[in-house]
């Protein structure tokens, strides 16, 4: 690119920032935390269980949302993906919402656990070393801490040499932000050097972190929920559908973003195209999941988990079973 068609892009990036928010949007974004805040309190007053276990719903699927658009930036980086510039950046964008996830958590770890988990009333001996509450707070908020530190100094490296381009050519507003994020420039090739020591380590240490934990919190809060039933293969079932929502959620507000604010020349057809193929892909390999599940379960005739299996092809979770087969991989 030369420095003129450089200069008239961030001139024309900086133009659309800082964005507006809609009021109408916002109205109807606190009604429905204040629909949700009242819903909560009648379970909570009438059905305790019901109610931890929609929050505990509620706080694993917006933390997967979260954390997948994350490790989608870092895997795009990890494959040396030169086509998702702003796909990593929308990805990344998510990591916004971890301290608030990390506090919804830290709720149900206090308050809701002893109603929602049923070992926290009763657990057998041999299985007291896992399912014990401080091992329980240590590894779920020690996972959610060391992965949104390591996504905040992912995100940083990622926006500093950005935001330092941009600088000049922003409003002043937001020109005292800019300056204190980026601080003290070293030299365009000290800092690109930076940067790219800085993401060849984090993005590792960031998925490994993404794939461990989540399956241990799939353990915890979704496994443990029958204590006497365990597959290998749940972790990974569980943190694979939470990498397709990040996957999902990145690809939806791409297209939102790039209509609302005209970015068609900066969020390509052709990256829609490849991220596409990502949600593809990764919607196959859930599926791989549940079938690799599955099968060792029919040909073994493991009566052990037989059941937690075929209990959910009768009512009532009959049709949610098959309306999440039919979403998650017949229409992809």
């Amino acid at each position: 690119m030369s420095a003129t068609t450089q200069e008239a892009v961030l001139r024309d990036i900086a133009g659309r920032l800082p964005g507006t928010p809609d009021p109408k949007k916002r109205n109807i974004f606190i009604g429905l935390i204040v629909v949700g805040l009242a819903a909560f309190g009648y379970l909570l007053a009438t059905n305790p269980l019901r109610a931890w276990g929609s929050y505990s719903i509620n706080t694993l699927y917006f933390l997967g949302i979260a954390e997948g658009g994350v490790v989608l930036a870092a895997a795009i980086r990890l494959s040396n993906g030169r086509w998702g510039g702003p796909i990593m950046r929308i990805g990344e964008s998510l990591s916004a919402y971890l301290p608030f996830g990390i506090a919804s958590m830290s709720v149900l770890l206090v308050a809701g656990i002893w109603t929602y988990l049923p070992w926290t009333r009763h657990v057998e001996p041999r299985q007291a070393p896992f399912l014990n509450v401080p091992f329980l707070y240590v590894r779920t908020l020690g996972g959610l801490l060391l992965f949104w530190m390591l996504a905040k100094k992912l995100v940083r490296a990622s926006l500093r040499r950005d935001l330092y381009l941009l600088t000049p050519h922003v409003t002043p507003e937001l020109r005292a932000t800019y300056d204190k994020l980026v601080g003290h420039w070293n030299g365009d090739q000290t800092e690109a050097a930076w940067y790219s020591h800085q993401a060849a380590h984090l993005s590792p240490q960031l998925v490994l972190t993404f794939v461990v934990f989540f399956s241990v919190i799939g353990w915890d809060f979704i496994m443990a929920l029958t204590p006497n039933w365990a597959a290998a293969l749940f972790g990974w079932f569980v943190y694979a559908g939470a990498f397709l929502s990040g996957i999902a959620m990145t690809s939806m507000l791409a297209t939102r973003l790039r209509a609302k604010r005209g970015l068609e020349a900066y969020i390509t057809t052709n990256m829609f195209w490849d991220i596409g193929k990502v949600l593809f892909a990764w919607s196959i390999f859930w599926v791989y999941l549940m079938w690799s599940q599955y099968l060792p379960i029919w040909y073994a005739d493991m009566p052990e988990e037989t059941w937690w299996v075929f209990l959910r092809f009768e009512d009532p979770w009959r049709p949610w079973a098959f309306a999440a087969f039919i979403l998650v991989f017949i229409i992809p």
